[in-house]
């Protein structure tokens, strides 16, 4: 998955593009934390190293050099651990 996201970012950069992503399926919040993990194949409910953090990977995205921006279509449980910070990448 982070590799799809890869790809598709560095297509939008190359076309100086909205990058669109669509995050469908399962997701879970740490106890005691409110980021939103996404649950891939292999992933276990709790195992942060087996899922992917939702909000470092769209922040990674919309940072990238020629990207213009990120749309996130986000349909997991838990989707609200997926709200961005603020202040948020390239200054809000």
């Amino acid at each position: 998955m982070r590799r799809a996201v890869r790809e598709a970012a560095g297509t939008a950069r190359a076309d100086n593009a909205v990058l669109v992503v669509a995050l469908l399926g399962h997701g879970f919040t740490p106890p005691q934390q409110s980021e939103l993990y996404y649950m891939v194949a292999g992933s276990t409910t709790g195992s942060t190293l087996s899922a992917v953090n939702v909000g470092q990977l769209l922040a990674e995205a919309v940072d990238e050099p020629g990207v213009e921006g990120v749309i996130a279509v986000i349909d997991t449980c838990h989707a609200t651990g997926a709200m961005p910070d603020r202040a948020g990448s390239r200054a809000g």
